[in-house]
């Protein structure tokens, strides 16, 4: 950590006349613009040249009501960025943490929980009850054929298997609980989605989960 501290220092410093600024350093970042609460900004490049950003915002902290999905894009490699758009937008159900695919034929993908059953509230393993219902629901994804600019009007369901850990929740499975971390991985031709699956709600929030992968080889 002291080493680490040393190298960012040696960045602050590098802000005199001539020198080089140490991109790493928070001070010489650019901002992406948000609601309030920022989550997941997950970047592709978009066949026109654009840098495409997908995240999670907010005006209320993490798993507010009215949490949702923006996309923007930037022509100036991060400097500056447009209007966000709405994925999906803050009066609807919680939809939250996207992550993008961007598929040979320019087509751009964004995959996200979607609190399509409008639930709000859950049990949690000791019997409480949680306000919070940003976790839980369907693995959706909608997608743009024009570099980002606008989304399809529909949303389409994720298939995902039932896990012991589903039966086993609270619920019996009947609610699935789990969110999406990890952006998608090609091998072999195919698409290879990460969720993270959770079993139970309890001290500091998750109290058991277990990531997977699902595995698609149409989606190219």
């Amino acid at each position: 950590m002291l080493v680490a501290g040393a190298t960012l220092g040696c960045g602050t410093a590098a802000a005199q006349p001539g020198a080089v600024l140490d991109p790493r350093h928070l001070a010489n970042g650019w901002v992406i613009p948000s609601e309030g609460y920022a989550d997941q900004p997950y970047v592709v490049k978009t066949d026109d040249g654009a840098w495409l950003c997908v995240l999670t915002t907010g005006k209320g902290p993490e798993g507010a009501p009215g949490q949702h999905i923006i996309a923007m894009r930037s022509t100036d490699r991060g400097r500056s960025w447009g209007k966000p758009v709405d994925i999906e937008p803050a009066h609807g159900p919680e939809a939250s943490y996207a992550v993008l695919l961007k598929v040979p034929c320019g087509r751009i993908y964004a995959f996200y929980n979607h609190n399509t059953d409008n639930v709000r509230e859950v049990k949690t393993e000791t019997g409480s009850v949680l306000k919070r219902v940003d976790s839980l629901g369907h693995y959706v994804f909608k997608y743009s054929d024009d570099h980002g600019r606008t989304w399809s009007a529909r949303r389409y369901e994720v298939p995902v298997r039932e896990f012991a850990c589903d039966r086993t929740n609270v619920y019996g499975g009947k609610l699935r609980f789990f969110w999406n971390v990890g952006r998608p991985l090609l091998l072999d031709g195919a698409v290879l989605l990460v969720i993270h699956k959770v079993g139970a709600l309890g001290a500091g929030f998750f109290a058991q989960s277990e990531g997977a992968f699902i595995r698609s080889r149409n989606i190219l």
